[in-house]
């Protein structure tokens, strides 16, 4: 989203656009930690904190 038409939304419409990226934000890092951990999996490794 360019920033120009982020800032000419209405208080309203950031605030559901930065819930709406940070929603994304997370699932999108869900789905990079299980590829991660797939991938550690067939190197017999096992990622910290999992």
């Amino acid at each position: 989203m360019p920033l120009d038409y982020f800032f000419s939304l209405s208080e309203a419409g950031k605030i559901f656009a930065h819930a709406a990226i940070s929603v994304y934000q997370e699932e999108e890092m869900e789905r990079l930690k299980a590829q991660l951990s797939i991938l550690a999996a067939g190197k017999g490794m096992k990622i910290r904190g999992q």
